[in-house]
């Protein structure tokens, strides 16, 4: 669930605002997004953007936000990925690599 809704998340904000991470108006467009109900007026993703390839990816890119919620910070500015994902497989993160326990 955490990917299809990093996926479908991601899309809206995409869709629905102009993308510049450097810019404080998408982060906050992003972070609204984030906080509220989906809406009727909120563009569906594409059927095709579900593939266990980007549901991977997304539960990659959500694993920053566990930590954080976990109350911990990875402090490398290009962490290693593989790491941070065997660390989270302790807490029964499901592998983004898609490999077995």
């Amino acid at each position: 669930m955490l990917a299809i809704g990093g996926i479908r998340l991601n899309f809206v904000a995409n869709q629905t605002t102009s993308r510049d991470a450097r810019d404080e108006h998408y982060k906050k467009a992003f972070r609204e997004l984030m906080e509220r109900e989906e809406t009727e007026s909120d563009p569906a993703p594409p059927e095709a953007m579900f593939t266990v390839e980007e549901m991977r990816r997304a539960l990659t890119l959500s694993q920053f936000s566990t930590l954080k919620g976990m109350g911990l910070e990875c402090w490398q500015q290009t962490p290693v990925i593989r790491a941070v994902d065997a660390f989270l497989q302790r807490f029964n993160f499901e592998s983004c690599e898609g490999q077995p326990r």
